[in-house]
């Protein structure tokens, strides 16, 4: 939907487009995974090793994925669109790789340079440390169940983690299933877990999902019934 709107109505090309997602997802695994770092850091008195071992390596898995990323896209663009065309010339797909695939990897490869990195990058990280994390601990509080900001942080690292693997629309399932995974880890009953996340994944389906679709209605009725 991000992709149409912005090809439409700011005429920018989808590869661009599709190019800046990519960026943003390396941003987001940069960014979630220095939150996992904060939070583990002022957890780690109150978790067993064990627990504190999971947390920092699923840490390290998300910041080893951003990193790949950004090599792979950035500085071995030529390697890896080489790849991925006998790939898609083994299967056939030759033609669609070089009218879709390669423009994208390349656009990904030129947007992905320091200042498109820092800046979203710091206000991202904000923005999961602030209106993020109070989010869920208010969310927790709605349904009866008590969650420190520190918590609402693991809570918050996990989630964002487990929406970032293929996942059924809108993240059901998986979703819920990272958020229990986190009570958890922090001790915490799977119960309360699931609780949570339901309570989390409605209160962002109500503030999100529900205006932007009225907003994209509005949008597309204005083009077909134009004034």
């Amino acid at each position: 939907m991000r992709v149409h709107y912005s090809h439409v109505a700011g005429r920018i090309a989808q590869a661009e487009v599709f190019g800046s997602l990519m960026v943003e997802k390396v941003i987001d695994l940069i960014t979630i995974a220095a939150v996992g770092v904060l939070a583990a850091t002022v957890l780690t008195l109150s978790m067993d090793t064990a627990h504190t071992e999971i947390l920092f390596a699923s840490i390290a898995s998300a910041l080893g994925l951003a990193i790949t990323a950004i090599v792979l896209v950035k500085y071995f663009n030529a390697l890896l669109l080489k790849w991925i065309c006998t790939v898609f010339t083994y299967i056939g797909w030759e033609s669609f790789f070089n009218r879709h695939i390669a423009v994208l990897i390349r656009s990904a490869g030129e947007q992905m340079t320091l200042n498109n990195l820092f800046s979203p990058g710091i206000l991202t990280l904000s923005m999961w440390l602030s209106a993020y994390a109070f989010s869920y601990v208010f969310a927790a509080q709605f349904v009866g169940v008590s969650l420190s900001y520190e918590e609402a942080l693991v809570v918050l690292f996990a989630g964002a983690l487990g929406l970032m693997l293929p996942a059924a629309p809108s993240g059901i399932g998986t979703f819920h299933a990272s958020v229990v995974s986190a009570f958890l880890l922090l001790g915490r009953s799977s119960a309360e877990g699931f609780l949570v996340a339901t309570a989390i994944h409605l209160l962002f389906f109500a503030a999100y999902v529900l205006p932007a679709a009225i907003l994209y209605g509005r949008w597309r009725m204005a083009r077909v019934l134009p004034s």
